[in-house]
């Protein structure tokens, strides 16, 4: 992460939200695995003992495809967390429009019923990822949603929130992007407390499955002061603190 993304997150107060799901009752056989509840499959993602290897299906509507640079910190970041020997790998395909939203978690739920097409198989665990060109429903003018983990191995992107962010921020859509996507990563990690047991009390009491250490990725509500300030005149980069490290490879992360 750069110093400018540091100081978007000195200026905002950035509200990523999760949320859980329960299974469909006509599930197909061959995808009732990818269709659990959020933080079940943590121990699947992060360790090696069931799946060897993650591939990372990302769906994307024209005009929202993640960049490059995206791609390339999120592999690094899997790379950093989990134990995947057998490797990670990463499918981009642009998908048809279904509106422009505001869309609800439902209808997030349906575009991924009909656009997914990889599934957890041998020793490969599949992780979906959405882009849309719209906002969250849940969305309010206070309340910045970026993105939702919304299954065990599921998350969207709402493009329109992050692209208009990054115009009057004048911060890159990249940085912005890849932070979000490595919180929804977090979720899915079972963080914190929700798949993969705590280690320490540090979860946050008014928010669920978020930290409370203030410069942590896993906050609820990234609103960073005199800490931060440090980080960004050390030019350091943003991410899990020590205690949701803990929690990661005590269930089989790095």
């Amino acid at each position: 992460m750069t110093k400018h993304f540091l100081k978007l997150l000195f200026a905002f107060i950035l509200v990523i939200t999760v949320s859980g799901c329960t299974k469909d009752s006509d599930e197909n056989l061959h995808n009732s695995s990818n269709n659990l509840n959020l933080g079940v499959s943590s121990n699947d993602l992060l360790s090696d003992e069931k799946y060897t290897s993650l591939k990372l299906e990302v769906a994307y509507v024209k005009d929202y495809e993640p960049s490059p640079s995206t791609l390339n910190n999120i592999k690094s970041f899997l790379e950093e967390h989990i134990n995947k020997p057998n490797g990670i790998s990463l499918v981009t395909k642009e998908i048809q429009s279904t509106g422009s939203g505001p869309f609800s978690i439902e209808q997030v739920k349906k575009i991924e019923d009909e656009t997914r097409t990889s599934f957890n198989s041998g020793n490969k665990i599949s992780v979906y990822l959405l882009f849309l060109n719209g906002k969250s429903d849940s969305q309010k003018d206070n309340k910045l949603i970026l993105g939702t983990a919304y299954k065990n191995t599921s998350m969207v992107i709402y493009g329109e929130t992050i692209h208009r962010l990054s115009e009057t921020s004048g911060i890159s859509k990249s940085e912005i992007e890849s932070t979000t996507i490595m919180h929804e990563f977090g979720h899915l990690f079972g963080l914190v407390d929700n798949g993969s047991p705590a280690q320490s009390d540090h979860e946050d009491t008014e928010s669920k499955s978020h930290c409370n250490v203030p410069s942590c990725l896993m906050v609820a509500t990234v609103e960073f002061g005199h800490g931060t300030l440090k980080m960004i005149e050390k030019g350091q980069a943003i991410g899990f603190d020590e205690s949701c490290r803990h929690d990661l490879r005590a269930n089989g992360g790095k």
